[in-house]
């Protein structure tokens, strides 16, 4: 009888079924037991690509996070835009209560409009001299909301830390006390616990206020749309008898410092209450920048603290003087 082969060795019909079967199965991979199990390059490749992965994912969510954050902030700046030059732009029919008899017709414009900017400066203060100091203009009575601001100020004045953005907030909810309804909780803080709000960003850092902002010109790299800095073909339109022949149109400035929490905007340095464009403090320095010039400022961070401090850091920064925030 022909002999049957024996289980396990297979006959020539298995043999051939076994060099046919694809080699890749197995191939990188080594048996253990019955089982195949994963090679170290395999699980490190793995592991790598998991890594790129998960990488990307976390890219997207935080840009998705930070486009979030800046359409926040540029809501909560238009509203303030709006609230702002409403009452900007009311001062163009306000009546100054002031004598002009005996002058003549140019002179009592010139009269009218300096009390009209020093009733601005005490009603839409910018800083604490605007609350404490009194009134420029000879025989100009200090206005009854400037008399509340001052109450207030005397009763627990802010800390400088912030107190241009919290003399903000005050005037602002205390001139119209229905603006505090427009705002959300979050949009709302007390950043440095002084008992002064202020507006916040998206990124918890206060927003600023510059009711004159003059250096803020695209000369000095700012990245403005709405101030040219030049008075002949863009004038003051509180001015409409030019009677200050050197006078532009200027915007009020609201500003963010935006994601990297540097705001790289002069304050202080020339700031001249009876003078909005700092004319005097520009003479006096030609070579110097004054309110509202983007400078390479020694400030901090507070979302991005130790972060290095680099020349024209606001470009991040988000304000009214761009036409997509309005």
């Amino acid at each position: 009888m022909p002999r049957v082969p024996d289980e396990g060795r297979g006959g020539p019909n298995e043999t051939k079924q076994a060099l046919a079967r694809p080699r890749s199965f197995s191939r990188g991979r080594r048996k253990v037991g019955r089982r195949w199990a994963f090679t170290l390059t395999e699980l490190l490749v793995t592991v790598t690509i998991l890594g790129i992965l998960a990488g990307l994912i976390f890219t997207a969510i935080n840009s998705a996070r930070q486009k979030a954050r800046v359409a926040k902030t540029k809501a909560t700046i238009a509203k303030l835009h709006t609230i702002v030059m409403e009452r900007y732009e009311s001062y163009a029919r306000r009546r100054v209560p002031i004598n002009t008899a005996g002058m003549t017709a140019a002179q009592a414009q010139l009269a009218r409009l300096k009390a009209l900017r020093d009733i601005m400066r005490m009603e839409m203060p910018q800083c604490p001299l605007d609350i404490t100091e009194p009134p420029k203009v000879a025989g100009l009575a200090r206005p009854a909301i400037s008399q509340a601001y001052l109450a207030r100020y005397n009763a627990s004045p802010p800390t400088p830390t912030y107190n241009v953005a919290e003399i903000f907030y005050m005037w602002v909810t205390m001139t119209n006390p229905e603006a505090r309804g427009q705002f959300a909780e979050n949009e709302i803080g007390d950043t440095d616990g002084d008992g002064w709000p202020e507006f916040i960003d998206a990124w918890g850092n206060p927003i600023m206020f510059l009711r004159w902002a003059p250096d803020f010109l695209p000369a000095n790299g700012a990245d403005t749309q709405v101030q040219t800095g030049d008075p002949d073909k863009d004038h003051d339109p509180l001015d409409p008898y030019r009677v200050d022949t050197e006078a532009w149109r200027m915007v009020p400035l609201i500003y963010s410092a935006g994601p990297d929490g540097i705001y790289d905007i002069e304050m202080q340095y020339g700031y001249d209450m009876t003078d909005p464009y700092a004319r005097k403090a520009k003479r006096e320095q030609q070579d110097q920048l004054v309110v509202g010039a983007p400078k390479d400022l020694a400030n901090e961070s507070r979302t991005a603290p130790g972060r290095a401090n680099r020349t024209l850091d606001h470009y991040d920064n988000i304000h009214n003087h761009r036409l997509e925030v309005r």
